[in-house]
């Protein structure tokens, strides 16, 4: 038995140590490596920051949800849900279809006093998001999955008040 064990003792202490650091290898390349999230967000920041710069917010400028979410009718493939958010301060300024991840999707924009939100949806088709409340390159974002779309808002504002944001329009879509 002991002999055994002296004869591979050596060639099963490579296999370990093999091991170990492959698992070790994999853990720091799945930990390490940009996620689908990190570049979708990556692209919802650049569109958002855009859209302020080039005078591009919206292409329907209208405070009526009954207005903007028609408007979407025959741009996108799919009927995104417009929500009132005024008597949570939160006044709708209209809406425009942007590109994420190569596909148009649409961009609902809210202003609270001076700070933009750009709210971007999308079917969540194969992947949902869901992610808490982070900065960015001066940016707050967040999103979440909601009866088979996903939901991405991004601001200058606080992230307290951009995760309020994101409660007013969870519990708005729930009515």
């Amino acid at each position: 038995m002991f002999a055994w064990f002296f004869k591979y003792s050596r060639p099963l202490a490579y296999a370990a140590a093999g091991l170990v650091l492959g698992f070790a290898l994999a853990w720091a390349w799945l930990t390490l490596s940009p996620s689908k999230d990190q570049d979708i967000v990556a692209e919802a920041i650049s569109n958002h920051s855009r859209s302020l710069m080039v005078s591009h917010l919206v292409d329907c400028h209208s405070s009526d949800q009954q207005t903007v979410r028609p408007w979407f009718n025959g741009k996108l493939e799919y009927s995104p849900p417009v929500v009132d958010l005024e008597q949570a301060g939160y006044t709708l300024v209209g809406g425009r279809v942007d590109i994420l991840e190569k596909r148009p999707v649409a961009a609902i924009v809210y202003q609270r006093e001076k700070q933009i939100i750009n709210l971007f949806v999308w079917p969540a088709t194969g992947r949902k998001i869901d992610i808490d409340v982070r900065s960015e390159r001066g940016y707050q974002f967040c999103g979440w999955n909601q009866a088979g779309l996903n939901y991405l808002c991004i601001s200058a504002m606080s992230g307290d008040d951009l995760e309020k944001f994101e409660d007013q329009v969870r519990e708005h879509l729930s009515l």
